[in-house]
């Protein structure tokens, strides 16, 4: 029977990762982790010893932006796309420890400020 992920030996999983690529990777069988991809990235970092301050936060910089990006999105498909249109600049650099922000160009000229706190990697967010 499947045991999922967790707990099938690695050579099942070497042989699921064969299998993907004889399909080349269609993606109906890739996952989207959405919101949870922060996360991820971090836990990945932190297991492979170099999740430092500075990762952390361009993650939380790529992490803001992102979901900025998500908030403009149209409500559904074929609606006015004009957010794919915002162009972003990061003002501050997300240091540990403070609160970054980045400009939100919009196609009409107007501005608009992003923040996000810049914490520590150690925190254990």
């Amino acid at each position: 029977g499947a045991q999922g992920a967790l707990g099938a030996s690695e050579a099942e999983r070497l042989e699921w990762v064969r299998q993907l690529y004889e399909r080349q990777g269609r993606p109906e069988d890739s996952h989207h982790l959405g919101d949870m991809q922060w996360d991820y990235c971090r836990d990945l970092a932190r297991r492979g010893g170099f999740l430092d301050a500075t990762l952390e936060g361009k993650l939380r910089a790529c992490e803001a932006l992102y979901k900025d990006a998500q908030a403009r999105r149209p409500p559904y498909p074929g609606a006015d796309d004009v957010y794919r249109r915002n162009n972003y600049t990061v003002l501050a650099a997300s240091a540990a420890g403070g609160v970054a922000r980045a400009r939100v160009s919009f196609p009409d000229g107007t501005h608009e400020l992003v923040e996000w706190y810049a914490a520590d990697a150690e925190e254990g967010r």
